[in-house]
């Protein structure tokens, strides 16, 4: 039986292909749980269809994250932060902090933040930041004592 996938599995179908299957497979396992769909010409229309939307909206993602990372280029991010006695920060600047600020200063949500561990000590520290898509740049992180 040819069936659309309309997810990926883990037994190797992908969104959007199309591929023949045994027909028990497909009527007791795929079919029931949504994870495939019998390969009509109507449907793979709509599967073809559905494919070029997402392309569309993955290369939109694409700019949007490119343009992101442009913006945030060479862009130095300010912490005030207390110290003990001992000069180590009370609080440390995580990953987490970094890209709430980022998010504030309105450049929007990025990927991930990669840290060599936490800032614990007040610094210049250089901090990788990653978007959607591949797109990354790095940014300063500087952390002063309040």
């Amino acid at each position: 039986m040819r069936v659309i996938f309309l997810k990926d599995t883990p037994d190797g179908g992908r969104k959007g292909e199309i591929k023949e299957v045994s027909d028990g497979f497909a009527r007791n396992f795929l079919i029931p749980r949504k994870l495939a769909a019998p390969a009509s010409d109507q449907a793979v229309q709509e599967a073809e269809s559905a494919v070029a939307r997402e392309l569309k909206r993955g290369r939109r993602a694409g700019r949007e994250a490119k343009a992101a990372a442009r913006r945030i280029a060479g862009l130095t991010v300010e912490f005030e932060e207390r110290t003990a006695p001992s000069g180590k920060l009370y609080a440390a600047i995580t990953e987490r902090r970094i890209a709430a600020r980022l998010e504030e200063a309105g450049i929007g949500k990025p990927e991930r933040v990669r840290l060599d561990g936490r800032i614990k000590e007040p610094g210049t520290y250089e901090v990788k930041i990653e978007f959607a898509q591949g797109a990354e740049a790095r940014l300063r992180c500087v952390v002063r004592t309040a």
